[in-house]
């Protein structure tokens, strides 16, 4: 059910890469907080899922993933939201297409008052 929810979510990423970043928001999510083994531990899960989930040799069924996300505090959907440096790097595309989409307004606009002053 969760996977069917988050793939019809997540429906412009590939499977490679909603599995990428499962990966990589597992590691932020326990970083500081746990290693793979404490987590393992808290969640009643091998070592060695925590680690073939993490390097993305292994999707997790959605038992797994509640374990996981009840281990972790958080909610479920966390695993696949967008990290904070895909937010990162999300809001620096934006803001320099917003500088060049801003820079060719005014020329735009700068030629416009240009023409109508004769």
């Amino acid at each position: 059910m969760y996977l069917t929810l988050i793939l019809t979510y997540n429906k412009n990423m590939t499977s490679r890469e909603l599995q990428q970043r499962l990966s990589q928001n597992l590691k932020d999510l326990r970083s500081g907080r746990f290693t793979q083994e404490t987590l393992a531990e808290a969640a009643g899960l091998s070592p060695q899922m925590i680690n073939n989930i993490e390097g993305c040799r292994r999707w997790p069924s959605e038992t797994t993933l509640v374990k996981l996300a009840n281990a972790l505090d958080v909610d479920v959907q966390q695993f696949f939201s967008p990290s904070s440096n895909e937010s990162l790097h999300t809001n620096g595309i934006y803001r320099e297409v917003s500088f060049v989409v801003v820079q060719k307004i005014r020329h735009t606009l700068n030629k416009t008052l240009d023409e109508l002053e004769f």
